[in-house]
């Protein structure tokens, strides 16, 4: 079943609003969330994304891949 969702999942994009943020050795882990569910994510430091705009409350659109 996993490798099934990560197959087919490739590019998403889901909005939700950063909760549970840490950030630990340049990388950053969170939850998004809306009113009803929540998804564990990671922007990992070599992503190239800044994390200067990364905080608890934003709601914000992250675009990657389900693993």
């Amino acid at each position: 079943m996993k490798k099934n969702l990560e197959s087919n999942f490739r590019n998403i994009k889901v909005r939700g609003e950063i909760c549970n943020l840490g950030i630990h050795n340049g990388n950053a882990y969170f939850s998004l969330k809306d009113n009803l569910s929540k998804i564990r994510a990671i922007v990992w430091k070599w992503s190239g994304v800044s994390l200067d705009n990364i905080e608890n409350g934003k709601t914000i659109i992250a675009c990657g891949k389900m693993n």
